[in-house]
């Protein structure tokens, strides 16, 4: 039998692990830059990942005995090799990280050399290190959902269907029929995101190490600002984008403003000492990365957009000199409206995964709606709500339960200089969405009940409950 795969660790795992935190310092001195993973040298390698090198992988018969044959991982965490027919499981061992035993099913050489179910992650054996299921989502009969490290945020990648079980109304435990990743069922598993950017008045305020206490600057010395931390952040989100996936925007203050082509159409651009037109999708989502990169620009308050002072350039293909005057936000919060916003929109797309992810980094002190109507949206249309907490004076609390509410994930970013490592997490939960088939022969019978999933993997567990929908009349 010939089995091929790849293992890898959640980038930045070892630093947290090791409670490095105070190491901070040395990013401090040596100033905040900004890149996606390269994975150029080590293609199996997923954006935000690291590749393990000279891990041990063993295999097991039936009865979890060793057969005698090991395979050792290479710089880039991959492995092959021809085991014999009697493996059952394979296990991995790396010093330092937690062994990880999975059937064999999961590294049976396919006829896709990318196929990325044949990646597994691994976690540090320290204490702290764990699971969660960071989201739960149905789509008609179709429940996905997303499991996250208790480190990073980062997806979980290569769970076996048999970690994995649900009971229904307190009911026996049931497997699944089976599991795979939601994007890695071509266009049916393509997924359309809106985010919802703080643009408010505190989001000037200055990003700082919270162990030193000092200024967070980039690699020309300029002071990070909340704001600007933010718009590297979703551009960071876009770098680990799949390509079949679409993402909106909706930036807003005390007014909400849904990013598209109307949007664009109405504000006042210049280049080369003249007027100058945008291109932008009508309905203000794209999959083609190239025009996201133009919210972002106009988002972040410190482009080159704003003024040739300004130290971060405008993406191509917009022009270098694009200029655009005045800066449209500032003011108040209405951070339930702009979610709100995000969910109108994402109604009516024709993808079966829907996540809308709202950042903010105060309490909410102008929207129409409140947190409860917000959230009911939300759970009517079977959407999740991913939330950030940006910053030592977001409303956490209220972040915390509109994601738990509706099947989404809460991410805790009050240490404002790692704001892109979460953006990243966040990306890594929606392209390595899981889609459980839960085979049941009368979807119906358990529609309106309440289904509990539940993790067992690499010694570790965790549980997520959430309503079956009912039928739509």
């Amino acid at each position: 039998m010939e089995l091929s795969g790849t293992l890898v660790v959640p980038e930045g795992a070892e630093a947290q692990a090791a409670a490095l935190l105070a190491t901070k310092t040395a990013r401090a001195a040596s100033n905040f830059t900004l890149m996606a993973t390269a994975t150029a040298t080590c293609p199996s390698v997923p954006i935000s990942y690291q590749p393990i090198a000279n891990a041990t992988i063993s295999f097991l018969d039936d009865n979890d005995d060793p057969l005698g044959v090991t395979l050792t991982t290479d710089p880039c965490g991959d492995f092959s090799g021809s085991v014999p027919g009697a493996v059952a499981y394979v296990k991995t061992m790396a010093a330092g990280y937690r062994d990880i035993t999975v059937p064999v099913a999961a590294f049976v050489q396919g006829d896709d050399e990318d196929d990325e179910d044949n990646v597994l992650s691994v976690l540090p054996d320290v204490a702290g290190a764990g699971y969660r299921i960071a989201s739960l989502q149905w789509s008609g009969e179709t429940l996905y959902f997303t499991v996250t490290d208790t480190l990073t945020g980062k997806a979980v990648l290569g769970i076996p269907e048999t970690a994995v079980s649900y009971a229904i109304a307190g009911g026996d435990s049931s497997a699944f029929a089976s599991l795979s990743y939601a994007a890695s069922q071509g266009g049916q598993g393509a997924a359309s995101v809106a985010l919802a950017l703080d643009g408010s008045g505190s989001m000037y305020s200055g990003v700082y190490d919270p162990v030193t206490g000092q200024p967070v600057t980039d690699a020309d010395g300029r002071t990070l600002t909340m704001l600007r931390m933010s718009a590297l952040a979703a551009h960071t989100f876009l770098d680990g984008k799949r390509a079949q996936d679409e993402v909106g925007f909706v930036s807003f203050d005390h007014k909400v403003d849904w990013m598209d082509k109307a949007f664009f159409d109405a504000k006042r651009f210049t280049s080369g000492g003249g007027a100058y037109t945008v291109a932008y999708p009508a309905s203000g989502f794209s999959a083609d990365v190239a025009p996201l990169r133009l919210t972002v620009d106009y988002y972040n308050n410190a482009s080159q957009i704003w003024g040739d002072g300004n130290p971060d350039p405008v993406h191509a293909p917009q022009p270098a000199d694009l200029r655009a005057y005045p800066y449209p936000w500032g003011g108040n919060t209405a951070a339930y409206d702009a979610a709100e916003e995000a969910l109108m929109r994402l109604e009516p797309r024709p993808n079966a995964r829907k996540i809308g992810v709202l950042l903010s980094d105060g309490y909410d002190n102008s929207s129409r709606i409140n947190a409860t109507q917000l959230a009911a949206a939300y759970q009517a249309e079977s959407i999740p709500l991913w939330t950030v907490s940006f910053g030592s004076s977001a409303d956490k609390t209220v972040l915390q339960q509109l994601a738990d509410d509706t099947g989404g994930n809460f991410i805790d970013s009050t240490d404002t200089s790692k704001l892109a490592a979460d953006f990243a997490a966040i990306q890594t939960g929606i392209v390595f969405q899981y889609i459980g088939d839960l085979g049941l022969p009368d979807f119906d019978a358990v529609r309106g009940q309440d289904l509990t999933l539940t993790l067992d993997y690499g010694g570790l567990s965790a549980t997520r409950a959430s309503r079956i929908p009912a039928k739509t009349p």
